[in-house]
This record gives structure tokens, C-alpha cells and sequence, in this order.
């Protein structure tokens, strides 16, 4: 609001001085004038009184004169003396009175005084400040200077003064040119000599600039308290000299003190936690000896919240002369620690995540072309990064990549760094670590985009490295399992229809024999058929094997006693130009198994590394028993923790390739010349050592080939007891079915057992021996039956059998030998089985036993 009615537009001191110069003039004419005055006076009245004595006749004329002149130089005298002393008094009125008017002239403030009408008896020079020179006289009213909102103020106040007789004090805001300006003006009671209060008397002060930083300090401390109150802060002052420390009231809600506490250093270390209080006192300490700034994170315990968590910071004020003041402020930060303590153990988890992982985690920068971070399973998987400061580049990375997976590796990153989202990218490739003796190994590497630059291009690349060598390994074992399940199913029909035939080729070429022992030359070729038979009886029985369908004799067996007793046939099947070598263990070494089919492991090995030595060398065999603590990776697979008899077969041969050792268990797989080889043998080495419960490890380079044979060690000792022959008692014409869809086994059954005195009925199928049974079921003693039949399967007759006939006795017969097993019905325990191909000796011995028998418990073959 504007007060007043004009702006000052300049500074008069012709307007006060006009005020006071009047009274200037005559205070300097004043003794003259009084002298002129008592002169006159003195001799009016000395003539007069004169001149009345004279008239009066009372003196004579000489007497009149002399009066009058002793009269006139006295009046003349003292009137001098009297103006002497009235102009000294008067220099020195004036000269207080240009004193006092040169203070009231030269002060900035403005002084007045006014009547009880509140007319202005009194300005200085200042009053120009407030109000026009024109307007400064006496005889104003403060209506007639200022606008009517101020002057109504002033007056207001006025009256307080002249009505309460007290001093009283009031700002007035005024517009000029040079913008707001704020007075404080200070008022008081004029009186005159009896103390009646004639008026008012005041002095005005311009307090805007004091104002204005008033409210800046105002404004710094609202600014400084609001931000401590949302910083949860508070501020303190610490006087080094007197010890004390001022503290804002926040802080002593902050630290849980009660307000007002004097607080001091010591004090106030109390309520810091134990832990942190030497921390504090040290670091104040250092602020005060160089200085400079104090900060300190500390713990307090507060008396309601526990412990909390503070921040102080501090600044040491002073130059040694003044006190010297160390001023800060505290926030409680216990939020901010928590977060921090979140923050720490979320990247503690990360931390873990990562680095316990078992896929390796890495991050690589396209424009700085090279890994920037990686996991510890990253480097302990690729064997990179393993020197300080070690840049794992991408030419690195491409060095330690399989040649055979470079090119496509390149042109799938390619793809990746053209990928415009964030879709996850495969790759799977052969890697080799620093050590270029070492295996290939296989890795998956799985990746996506995690930056992209301003214009959308990939930047970095994030992405998990897994190893797959284990995988790859199964793969390639579960895809050779069923390469040799394929195979093994295609070899068992083949085997079985050939031992069809067989038995027909070797059952009527032993009769034959028989029959021709006079004719010399024809029993030569009838002997001739025969043990051509035989030797290929031998090779089903290597096909069955193979496919896991023969029959084995497993029994406890030593194997330190298996290789001396097998060391004579070695060295003699090996030949002379290899030396065989035996190495057992001093203890005894247990395992289950076959015993033919250990000789024929060590056969086959001994061929294979005879025939690696064309021109001689060493084979050496040992074996010692070995204890697994964790699983091994073998070349056939993987090996539980256990104990193991370690059967070792190693030669001094040329060795193969690794191509080769990843194909030596397929079967027909011959590294051997067309013709020299079938490809059998290392397979059916590999059926026989897994169905033992057992792994092969293979080991080759130019230096020779070493088979590692793991085979689970039993505590059971073989028996020493031998099984003792039965006589078997003369044949009573019993009555014997056989059903068979062969006619030529069929016809040989009957030939053979017609001939030793039994009484034959023939079937040829399920169907027609159930025929047969339901007529003559009374007189049959014995059922022979084949098992792999159309229509109707052997087990199936069986189990049709057992419901007509549960007492009877049946011989099972195939050319498969796992059809055994198979059947699970009561009537297994009255069944024996008889593997084709099969003699006439055999068929006899055989029905002759189940014949004189009682029971039986178990599966024979013959």
C-alpha cells in the first residue's frame, strides 16, 4: 500500500533549516538589543528622577548634573558588561544550538516533534525522505503529508503516547522511487517544564534493509527447518571454549534427549553406541586439530526407537582469536542403512546366485569386441581369465573354438548382433581349454540382447554358457543303446530263425552219424555237416550275446585266478611276437559273472591287441581292486561310488584316433579290412560288461590302447562244491506232445524221441496241441513246446495248460533264450527251457530228466 500522497524526488536541508533560522537571527541581534534596552531604560529613568528632584526644588542644578552623569555612566557601564555577557551567552546558545542542529541535519534519521493537535513543531532535514520539501513546515497535520492509511496509523499511535504518557514504537511502510520502504519509529510524551504533556516527540529509522534480511533469515530458517524435518535431521552448535552445545529442538527428538538438556561433548558420547564411540572421538578430534570438516556415521541408542543410525557433518569456525565453533547438523539415516543392509544382501544373494551357479554367466561388449564381466563359473568352465587383468578378447574366444563350428559360430553372432529384439538365442559348439592335450568339450551357449545404442543397434550381449559335454555323452550313449537295441533285435530274429534251421542241420546230421557208422566216407560228411553246424551255433550264440538274449551262467569268480588260469591259452593264442604280461593284487578280487564270458572278453581284447602289433609288442593284464568315492565318467557311461575290480588290458599298439574310440562299441563298426573283421566284437564285450553291472574306460593314443574294465566286487567266495550227475533211470514209454511251426523240427522231435522208445504226438500250433490235450490229456506226460509261433505264442499255450493240466510238465524250447524270463505264471516252476539249436543227446537228457523229476525250481539249459 502506498502512504503517502507524493514521492520525495529529492533531499532538502533548506527545509529543516528554514525552520530554525529565524530563531538564528535573533538569538545573535538578541544582546544588543537588551543592551540598547537597559540603556535607554536606566537613563530615561535617571533623567526623570532628576529632573522630579529638580522641579521639586530639593537640588540644585549642579547636583542635577552630577546625578545625572554619575547615573548615566553607571547605566552606560553596566549596560556594557550586561551586553558583554548576555553575546557570550548568546555564542555559546548558538553554538550548542549549531551543534545540536548539525546532528539533527546530518543524522539519517528523521526527528519531529508535534502539538497535542498533531501539527509538526518540528523536522530535520531527513524528512525529506518521507515526504515533499514544499509539504515540510510546521503547522501541518500528518493527513496533510502522508495518505490517509498511514496517517491514520500515526495518529493512532499518537494518541496512545499523549493519552499512556509511555514511549511507544511503530513500523510505516512507505512507496517511493526507489521502491517499498518500511520506518520504525519510536515516540514519546512532549513536555514542557511542569511535565505537562504539550505534544509528542519521535525519531524515524529506515529499518528496510534490516527488514529484508529479517525475513531472508526467516526464510533461510524456515528453509533450513523444513528441510532437517524431512531429512529427519536436526541441527547443533558446539562451543569449544565453554563446552556447550546449543541443539535445535529437532535434534533433541532425533536423539531422544529432553529438551532443553545442556549438552555437552561428553553427554552426548554417552548415547552413541559403545562400538562407534572412540570412531567419533577420533574423527572430531582431527576436525579440530587441522581444521577442517567433521562427518561420522554412528550408531545412538535413543530411549524408545533403540538403535538408530546418524550422519553428522560439521564445519569448524573461528580464527584462534574468536571462540572457536564447530557447527553441523545430524540426520537420522537408520532408513537409508536399511536399504543399504537390503541392497547388500540382495547383491550378496545375486553374488551367490552367480557364482554358485553351474552355468556360467558373462557379458560381452560388441564395440569393445571382448567379455567385460563374467561369473567364476565361466572362467572355471572355458579355463579363461585364470592371469590378473587377463581380457578375454573375441580372437581368444575364436582360438580356443573347434575349427569344424567356427563359420557357423561366426555367422550365428552375426544374426545376434542384427537381432532387433530381445528374442534368446542357441548355440551349441566344441570347445577346447588353454591345454591343447586336453578333451573337446561340448558348450551351450544361450544369449540375448541386454543393451541397445540410441539408434536400436545391440551393444552388449548377455548370455549363459553351460557345459554339455555330459549331455552330449549321453546322447551319444543313449543313441548307441538304441543303435545296438536295433541292431541286437534284428541279430536275436536272425539268430533264432537260424537256430531253427540249425537244429534241424545238426539234429539229422547227428542222426545221420548214427546211422552211418559202417560207411566211412559218408560219415566223414555227415561229421563234416555236423560240425559245420556247430561253428555256426557258435556265431547265434555271439549274435544272442550281442543282443542280449543269451543265457549266462553267472557264479562267484576270482579273478586273480581267472587270469592264471586263462595266461597259458593267451600266450599261445597271441602268438610269439607278443609278450603277455599278468599283474594281480596280492588280495582276492570277487566278482559275479560268467566265467565263459570272461574268456571271451579276454579273447577278443587279446585279438584286438594282437592284431594292433603286427610287429610285436607287450600285452599287459592286471587287475586290483579300486573304491569309487564319487561318480566316474566312463566311455559307456557313468559309474556309481562303490568297489570295483579294475581289470586292465593294455598293449604297446598303434593306437586310434578319437573318431574311432567314440565308434568302437557299435556294432559292426570294424577298424579292420573288408573281410577281416565282422564288427562284433567290442560290442558284445560291451553287452556283457554292462549286463554284469560294470563300465568300460578307454584310453588310446600312438603309444598303445588301455582297456579299463570296472566290474562291481561280490563278498560271496565261490563254492568248491561240484554238481553231481544223476543217473538217469530206463525210459517207461511215456506219451510226449510237441508243438512246433517248423515241420522239419517238428519231424526231427519225433524221429528222435520214437526212436528212444517214446510215444510221440505232434502239433503245429497252439491251437491244435490244445486240440490234442483236451482228447488225450489223461495219457500225456510231457509237453515240448516252441515259444515263438503265429497265432498263438508258446507262453500263452503254457498258460492255457496250466489251466487244463496244472501237474504238467513242459519243456519250453526257441531260438531266442530270454523267453525264459518272461512268463511269470504259477506253472514256471514245472517249466524247463531248452535253447535251440539243440542235439538229439541234448533233447533226451533233457525230457529224460523232467521225466524222473518231482520238481523243479529253476530254468536248465542244456
Amino acid at each position: 500500500m502506498k502512504h503517502t500522497k507524493r514521492l520525495v524526488s529529492d533531499a532538502s536541508f533548506q527545509a529543516a533549516d528554514s525552520l530554525m533560522r529565524p530563531q538564528s537571527v535573533c538569538s545573535r541581534t538578541l544582546p544588543l538589543r537588551l543592551g540598547t534596552y537597559y540603556v535607554l531604560f536606566g537613563l530615561t529613568w535617571i533623567v526623570v528622577s532628576d529632573a522630579a528632584m529638580l522641579w521639586s526644588n530639593e537640588a540644585t542644578l549642579k547636583l542635577f548634573l552630577y546625578s545625572l552623569s554619575k547615573g548615566m555612566l553607571f547605566v552606560l557601564v553596566s549596560g556594557f558588561l550586561i551586553f558583554l555577557l548576555l553575546r557570550h551567552y548568546v555564542k555559546r546558545s548558538q553554538r550548542d544550538g549549531d551543534l545540536i542542529r548539525t546532528v539533527l541535519d546530518t543524522t539519517p534519521d528523521v526527528i519531529f516533534a508535534k502539538d497535542l493537535n498533531g501539527r509538526y513543531i518540528l523536522f530535520n532535514s531527513s524528512a525529506a525522505e518521507i515526504a515533499k520539501p514544499a509539504l515540510v513546515r510546521t503547522g501541518l497535520t500528518d493527513a496533510e503529508i502522508f495518505a490517509p492509511q498511514a496517517a491514520m496509523e500515526i495518529t493512532t499511535v499518537d494518541r496512545e503516547v499523549i493519552n499512556s504518557g509511555r514511549v511507544r514504537a511503530q513500523d510505516i511502510e512507505f512507496e517511493t522511487d526507489a521502491g517499498r520502504r518500511i520506518h520504525h519509529s519510536v515516540k514519546a510524551p512532549l513536555r514542557n517544564r511542569k511535565g505537562e504533556i504539550e505534544g509528542v516527540v519521535g525519531i524515524s529509522r529506515d529499518v528496510t534493509e534490516l527488514h529484508q534480511v529479517i525475513e531472508q533469515v526467516k526464510l533461510s530458517e524456515n528453509r533450513l527447518r523444513m528441510a532437517t524435518t524431512f531429512a529427519d535431521g536436526g541441527v547443533w552448535d558446539w562451543n569449544l571454549k565453554t563446552g556447550v552445545a546449543w541443539w535445535s529442538p529437532e535434534l533433541y527428538d532425533l536423539w531422544g534427549v529432553p529438551a532443553g538438556t545442556v549438552m555437552q561433548l561428553e553427554n552426548s558420547i554417552e548415547i552413541i553406541h559403545p562400538d562407534d564411540r572412540d570412531k567419533v572421538k577420533e574423527l572430531v578430534g582431527r576436525a579440530i586439530e587441522t581444521g577442517g570438516e567433521f562427518q561420522a556415521e554412528f550408531r545412538i541408542l535413543h530411549f524408545s526407537r533403540g538403535v538408530r543410525w546418524m550422519l553428522s557433518r560439521g564445519q569448524l569456525l573461528g580464527d584462534g582469536v574468536n571462540e572457536l565453533r564447530l557447527l553441523g547438523i545430524s540426520i537420522d539415516i537408520s532408513s537409508r542403512k536399511q536399504v543399504e543392509l537390503k541392497l547388500a544382501q540382495s547383491e550378496q544373494y545375486a553374488h551367490t546366485m552367480l557364482s554358485s551357479t553351474p552355468n556360467g554367466l558373462y557379458v560381452f561388449d560388441i564395440l569393445a569386441n571382448a567379455i567385460t564381466y563374467t561369473n567364476p563359473m565361466y572362467l572355471q568352465i572355458t579355463g579363461l581369465g585364470q592371469e590378473p587383468n587377463q581380457e578375454i578378447t573375441a580372437t581368444m574366444l575364436r582360438s580356443h573354438v573347434h575349427d569344424d563350428d567356427i563359420e557357423e559360430l561366426e555367422a550365428h553372432w552375426e544374426n545376434v548382433q542384427l537381432s532387433l529384439t530381445n528374442e534368446v538365442f542357441e548355440f551349441e559348439f566344441r570347445f577346447r581349454r588353454h591345454d591343447p592335450d586336453e578333451q573337446w568339450i561340448w558348450l551351450l551357449s544361450r544369449h540375448t540382447v541386454l543393451n541397445r545404442s540410441e539408434s536400436g543397434k545391440p551393444i552388449q550381449i548377455l548370455g549363459w554358457l553351460i557345459d554339455i559335454t555330459s549331455r552330449k555323452q549321453l546322447e551319444r550313449e543313449l543313441l548307441q543303446s538304441q543303435k545296438m537295441e536295433a541292431v541286437g533285435r534284428l541279430s536275436g530274429g536272425v539268430a533264432h530263425d537260424f537256430n531253427n534251421l540249425l537244429t534241424v542241420i545238426n539234429g539229422y546230421s547227428e542222426l545221420l552219424m548214427n546211422k552211418l557208422q559202417d560207411d566211412a566216407d559218408s560219415l566223414d560228411a555227415a561229421k563234416a555237416i555236423y560240425e559245420a553246424g556247430e561253428r555256426a551255433s557258435a556265431l547265434t550264440k555271439q549274435l544272442l550275446m550281442f543282443s542280449r538274449q543269451a543265457v549266462s551262467n553267472c557264479q562267484t569268480v576270482e579273478i586273480n585266478e581267472l587270469l592264471t588260469r586263462i595266461q597259458p591259452f593267451l600266450k599261445h593264442f597271441a602268438g610269439s611276437t607278443v609278450d603277455i604280461e599278468i599283474s594281480t593284487s596280492q588280495s582276492p578280487n570277487w566278482v559275479v559273472a560268467d566265467p565263459i564270458q570272461l574268456d571271451q572278453i579276454l579273447l577278443n581284447l587279446a585279438a584286438n591287441a594282437r592284431d594292433a602289433m603286427p610287429a610285436g609288442g607287450t600285452l599287459l593284464i592286471s587287475s586290483a581292486p579300486r573304491t569309487l568315492t564319487e561318480p566316474l565318467r566312463c566311455s559307456t557311461g557313468e559309474l556309481g561310488p562303490g568297489n570295483y575290480v579294475n581289470l586292465t588290458i593294455k598293449d604297446t599298439g598303434t593306437g586310434f584316433e578319437e573318431e574311432t574310440k567314440a565308434r568302437i562299441f557299435e556294432p559292426f563298426f570294424s577298424t579292420k579290412p573288408a573281410g577281416q573283421g565282422v564288427g562284433l566284437g567290442l560290442a558284445v564285450v560291451h553287452g556283457i560288461i554292462t549286463r554284469m553291472g560294470g563300465q568300460i574306460q578307454v584310453e588310446s593314443s600312438c603309444h598303445g590302447t588301455e582297456f579299463s574294465i570296472f566290474l562291481p566286487t561280490s563278498q560271496i567266495e565261490p563254492s568248491n562244491s561240484m554238481d553231481e550227475t544223476n543217473s538217469i533211470p530206463a525210459r517207461l514209454q511215456e506219451t510226449i506232445l510237441v508243438v512246433d511251426d517248423e515241420p522239419q523240427i517238428l519231424e526231427f522231435c519225433r524221429i528222435t524221441l520214437e526212436a528212444n522208445g517214446y510215444l510221440v504226438r505232434t502239433a503245429s500250433s497252439g491251437r491244435a496241441a490244445l486240440e490234442v490235450i483236451q482228447l488225450q490229456s489223461s495219457i500225456i506226460d510231457l509237453i515240448i513246446s516252441d515259444v515263438v509261433m503265429p497265432g498263438m505264442s508258446g507262453w500263452e499255450l503254457v498258460e492255457k495248460i496250466g489251466l487244463e493240466l496244472p501237474d504238467a510238465r513242459i519243456l519250453v524250447v526257441s531260438g531266442y533264450t530270454e523267453e525264459n524270463m518272461s512268463f511269470r505264471g504259477s506253472i514256471v516252476n514245472r517249466c524247463q527251457f531248452l535253447s535251440k539249436p539243440f542235439t538229439s543227446k541234448q533233447l533226451l537228457e533233457t525230457v529224460r530228466r523232467m521225466l524222473v523229476s518231482t520238481s523243479t525250481d529253476t530254468l536248465v539249459s542244456s
